[in-house]
């Protein structure tokens, strides 16, 4: 714990001497209550410190195979601290589009990708999903919407948007993307501490057989 609390002492004397304030004893206790209520261990800390980390987990998720958790869903984790864990979650779901008058042979899906950081037992620290409407005939494929939502807990805060449908395939696969701003962020009575930034992007793909899969960067 001392550990946790020099670290963000650190971080809150380079911020304060800047706008000429001092850390307290108050505040000391202000951020033993924050460590001790969120479960903060100094791994998490550390992880928390260096966007890299994340980053590096979610180009290692890209390469874990994915399993099959029922018909529609697939799943694909990695561990990254000793009670941290990445998860991605894929999903589709077929529905009728009303908007697109194509012949009865044209299939419209949505495809979900969900990437979650969590811990041991559940409780999320950030989620980002992305998701992408396509329509398919077994010879062409396009997407033709796209969505994005971020929800954050105890650790980040997020921005995200949609930044492409791509009506023409590549490589026989349609894309949609989206992109989201991670920022790590810690709560202390008078301030909001950030101590890391990320930008990631999604990438949600579907050909013209229905075929899909998903790409983080």
């Amino acid at each position: 714990m001392k550990r946790i609390i020099s670290i963000i002492l650190v971080l809150l004397s380079i911020m304060t001497f800047n706008g000429g304030l001092t850390v307290s004893a108050y505040t000391k206790d202000s951020i033993e209550n924050v460590v001790s209520e969120r479960g903060l261990s100094e791994e998490n800390i550390q992880f928390l410190l260096e966007s890299n980390n994340l980053n590096n987990a979610i180009l290692q998720l890209n390469n874990v195979a994915l399993e099959s958790k029922d018909d529609n869903t697939k799943v694909r984790s990695i561990k990254i601290t000793d009670d941290l864990i990445l998860e991605e979650e894929i999903t589709i779901q077929e529905i009728q589009n009303k908007s697109i008058s194509l012949m009865a042979t044209t299939t419209s899906r949505q495809v979900t990708s969900k990437v979650t950081l969590k811990n041991n037992i559940g409780l999320t620290a950030a989620e980002l999903t992305a998701i992408g409407y396509f329509t398919y005939n077994g010879s062409t494929c396009y997407a033709y919407d796209a969505d994005t939502a971020s929800s954050v807990g105890m650790l980040y805060t997020c921005s995200d948007y949609v930044s492409y449908i791509g009506s023409t395939p590549v490589s026989g696969y349609a894309r949609v993307s989206g992109k989201y701003n991670v920022k790590g962020s810690i709560d202390i009575e008078w301030a909001n501490l950030s101590v890391g930034e990320l930008n990631i992007v999604a990438n949600v793909f579907c050909n013209q057989n229905g075929d899909y899969f998903s790409q983080w960067n």
